[in-house]
């Protein structure tokens, strides 16, 4: 699939989907949200000997399960929500901020006219992280689609089309569009009326095709 500008995603003349799906983490925000939250979880020295512990040593390619590494960011973001948990007090302050600093302005003008029940979010990032990024923004009262607090073993097996197909059905997927970023979206992408594959945000400039 050939990747676009997001200018050229709403053709001229072409019919409006009645539902936009947008991927987060490197389609909305210029960045990785679980990264960002680990990054700013404290103490540093402590969280550091963790994710060690946890994301490095751990061999959770072992597990049986396609998607073995949201598995392993989900445990690790898991623990830290149990053994630090004034991290999540802390992110619902500093999240906006963040977000502001990396959010893809030039998507969100794209996006602008289109009305908020129209347009749902749709990531693998937990909900816990990305929800308290969002407050203050346009997107505050979009419909979510994120990896809950708690969930299932078999939850890390599937991938987004899973998850949009259990909130809205086959029908209104195949009425749709799907903006994202990545090419792991693939099942989501090939369920959609209007797949729209585009260049990271934040991604350098040179070498983009």
């Amino acid at each position: 699939m050939i990747r676009q500008s997001v200018a050229g995603i709403f053709s001229t003349g072409a019919e409006v989907p009645c539902l936009i799906f947008v991927d987060f983490d490197h389609t909305l925000l210029g960045g990785n949200s679980t990264e960002l939250f680990i990054a700013n979880s404290r103490p540093f020295a402590v969280v550091s000997v963790l994710n060690f512990l946890v994301r490095k040593c751990i061999p959770w390619r072992l597990v049986r399960t396609r998607n073995w590494f949201r598995l392993r960011d989900y445990a690790f973001c898991r623990l830290l929500f149990t053994l630090l948990p004034h991290n999540l007090e802390r992110w619902r302050e500093m999240g906006p901020a963040i977000f502001e600093q990396l959010r893809n302005f030039e998507l969100e003008e794209v996006l602008e006219p289109m009305p908020q029940r129209r347009i749902s979010i749709v990531t693998f990032g937990m909900e816990a992280i990305v929800k308290p990024m969002l407050r203050g923004s346009r997107w505050e009262q979009v419909d979510i689609l994120a990896t809950p607090r708690v969930t299932s073993l078999s939850y890390f097996s599937n991938g987004k089309l899973e998850m949009a197909r259990h909130a809205y059905g086959d029908e209104a997927l195949a009425k749709s569009m799907l903006i994202t970023d990545s090419e792991d979206d693939l099942d989501l992408l090939q369920a959609v009326g209007r797949p729209v594959l585009i260049v990271p945000h934040g991604a350098p400039r040179h070498g983009r095709h």
